[in-house]
């Protein structure tokens, strides 16, 4: 575990705001976020970092987040247009708290198109349907989301193995291979019919059976 105290924290948020920082993919799990009063700043950062950052994966999970700061990372998303992949796993919010995502996809984010909520239990599926039908607008379109709003939905909630139920640790690699209950509904296209087979003969050349 690695416990971020504010200084270190906003030594991350000095990092997002540098516009030659290549950072792709941060996993703060379990970093006690909530008891170092740590989110307030980063969520700063990811607000001001819209137009330098290249963040595309942020992981939040086991840090205890309540609703307070929950509202915190969702008010920071509706001015980031960069976050495709929000990992919330194992954390203490309700549906109070996630409720704002619902007007923040609705009005200004178009990135975000994946949410991590496994072992969230407090979320109700009702509110879980409706961040998926916004993310499937964000991931594929208007068009095609309308299409396919009845598309089969891929919200599993596996249960972790003994090897993955024991919090982050140095050797454990990334969460996001886990297959963790993920808000992304999935479209299939119907495959292309396959080519004809063809018959190509030389000008001239008389057919099998034909005489000489």
């Amino acid at each position: 575990k690695l416990d971020l105290s504010e200084r270190g924290v906003a030594a991350v948020a000095v990092m997002l705001e540098n516009p030659h920082c290549p950072l792709r993919k941060l996993d703060l799990r379990s970093c006690k976020l909530r008891d170092s009063g740590a989110i307030e700043i980063f969520a700063r950062a990811l607000k001001s970092s819209n137009n330098v950052s290249s963040l595309e994966y942020l992981c939040l999970g086991r840090n205890e987040l309540g609703d307070t700061e929950i509202r915190e990372i969702v008010a920071a998303l509706c001015h980031n247009n960069k976050l495709q992949v929000l990992d919330l796993q194992y954390n203490t919010f309700t549906d109070s708290g996630l409720q704002s995502l619902i007007s923040c996809l609705k009005s200004s984010n178009d990135t975000l198109k994946k949410l991590k909520l496994r072992h969230c239990d407090a979320i109700s599926n009702e509110l879980k349907e409706d961040i998926l039908d916004l993310l499937q607008i964000n991931a594929h379109g208007p068009d095609l989301a309308q299409r396919t709003k009845r598309a089969e939905c891929r919200i599993s909630e596996n249960s972790e193995d003994s090897s993955s139920s024991v919090d982050s640790s140095s050797n454990r690699e990334d969460d996001d291979d886990d297959e963790p209950e993920c808000l992304e509904r999935h479209v299939s296209t119907p495959p292309r019919a396959p080519p004809r087979a063809c018959r190509v003969s030389r000008t001239g050349a008389r057919p099998p059976g034909g005489r000489s």
